[in-house]
């Protein structure tokens, strides 16, 4: 099940000595804010405080404490472990806290490993889709993950979303392998123009043309020859051509089209 981020269980669920370090590290302290008298588990006033700030500090902010939440919990506890083994740790990063709170570990890390958090979070955006497309008999091959190979797939989706979709100027693909064998292709194309709306840093309600990115994720299990797709976002018709263009580019083998995948 998806969590839905707050900013009050973030900051009343992490100490306060790992909440100082995180502004420090983020090079902007509230000011007027006393952390030996602050009270333990009650945001209120590091929230007014945050609040005072200036907005693109403060999304910064938002967006950081988000990251740490979204490893705040069992699951995600776990995901950052896995992640860090990939990173080459043998056991648990040094000085990894024990016998704390999810929230505790989940800031230990933002503040420590940073990059590890990077593709925790990834890893755990992946494990809560929904809706895959599941294809079978694809040649058992090693895929190719190299940054120059990962550059021409992402070249490669744009180049085919702007012929077929109108959209996907540029695209971003990163790759993990998982514990179980299975390689992950995480693309994140241009969207579509849309319009969105915000307040300014004067607090005016203004309205601007923007792209964001969405997502398209591969999984591709070796051993089993097998391979996921999860593209939401694309037509029926295209998903196909989407799995053929990752065998021509990530494996080297063609992918003949097939009639009876499952959604």
């Amino acid at each position: 099940m998806t969590r839905h981020f707050s900013l009050r269980k973030v900051l009343a669920n992490t100490p306060n000595c790992l909440l100082r370090e995180f502004f420090d590290k983020i090079g902007h302290q509230p000011l007027a804010l006393d952390w030996n008298r602050l009270p333990g588990r009650k945001p209120e006033p590091l929230m007014r405080a945050i609040s005072l700030m200036d907005p693109v500090v403060q999304a910064h902010i938002e967006t950081e404490l988000a990251r740490v939440f979204e490893l705040a919990c069992t699951s995600g506890i776990q995901t950052y472990l896995e992640a860090s083994r990939n990173a080459g740790f043998s056991g648990t990063p040094p000085g990894f806290p024990t016998n704390v709170t999810a929230y505790h570990q989940a800031m230990w890390a933002w503040l420590h490993y940073p990059e590890i958090v990077d593709r925790a979070t990834t890893m755990q955006q992946v494990d809560n889709l929904t809706r895959w497309r599941h294809r079978n008999g694809i040649p058992r091959v090693e895929p190719r993950t190299t940054p120059q190979s990962l550059l021409d797939f992402g070249e490669g989706l744009s180049n085919f979303l702007r012929q077929y979709d109108g959209r996907g100027d540029r695209c971003t693909v990163k790759h993990f392998r998982r514990e179980d064998g299975i390689d992950y292709f995480v693309a994140n194309p241009d969207d579509y123009w849309q319009e969105l709306s915000s307040h300014d840093s004067q607090g005016k309600f203004v309205s601007r043309q923007g792209r964001l990115t969405f997502e398209i994720v591969f999984a591709y299990h070796r051993e089993e020859g097998t391979l996921g797709l999860n593209a939401p976002k694309i037509a029926s018709d295209l998903k196909p051509k989407l799995e053929q263009l990752f065998g021509e580019i990530v494996l080297g083998e063609e992918l003949t089209s097939c009639q009876n995948d499952a959604p």
